[in-house]
């Protein structure tokens, strides 16, 4: 009698059948997650800061906001806004200093307050890596500054257009929302004879795929 042999399981089969249909099923809902099938960003960062030095206390806070369009899937174009408020309170000692100098103060405290309004426009670069996001940028940037303190030495100034790079790290938390870091490196209104100095700021926040 012929024998026919013994059967192959199906087992191993089946559940790499099943597998296979899973990956192929739940590889749009990553790339989703990640936003590769989506072609605009729209992110929201802040910061705050405080600082205490010998003669004054001072406070920051910025807000940016930022729209992304991806013409691919690694290069885009971003166009942002930051808006920066300072504000300087000095103390007593500041005020003893000046008027040992004969400088006249008036009664209350003696603060100076400054707030900037960036645009920029760039380039980007972008790379995933598993659920984060890196990207670099660079183009136009420009500023307008505006200032008031207790001696009424107050106006505002136009910087010319210059340059800015941005860094940032997003990693995915939803299927539309990432967590990010940003840091802008800009040239600062106020320059020295010698080196260049530079504006940096750094905000963390929120990014949307749309």
């Amino acid at each position: 009698m012929h024998s026919l042999g013994k059967k192959k399981p199906l087992v191993p089969v089946a559940s790499a059948t099943f597998a296979g249909l899973a990956a192929f099923m739940l590889f749009p809902v990553h790339a989703f997650a990640r936003g590769a099938s989506r072609d605009v960003d729209v992110s929201l960062t802040g910061s705050y800061a405080t600082n205490i030095s010998q003669y004054y206390e001072s406070e920051r806070q910025i807000i940016s906001g930022a729209i992304g369009l991806h013409i691919t899937e690694t290069v885009g174009v971003s166009v942002g806004h930051n808006l920066k408020a300072e504000k300087n309170t000095y103390n007593d000692k500041y005020r003893e200093a000046l008027e040992a100098k004969g400088v006249q103060l008036p009664e209350g405290a003696v603060e100076q307050t400054r707030t900037e309004r960036n645009n920029y426009v760039n380039a980007t670069v972008s790379q995933w890596i598993s659920s984060f996001r890196t990207t670099i940028g660079g183009g136009a940037f420009w500023r307008t500054s505006c200032s008031e303190d207790t001696f009424q030495d107050d106006g505002c100034n136009k910087q010319d257009v210059t340059w800015n790079v941005t860094l940032a790290l997003e990693y995915v938390l939803g299927m539309r929302t990432s967590f990010k870091v940003s840091h802008q490196l800009s040239p600062s209104e106020y320059q020295g004879s010698g080196a260049k100095n530079l504006d940096k700021v750094w905000t963390t926040g929120l990014s949307w795929s749309l």
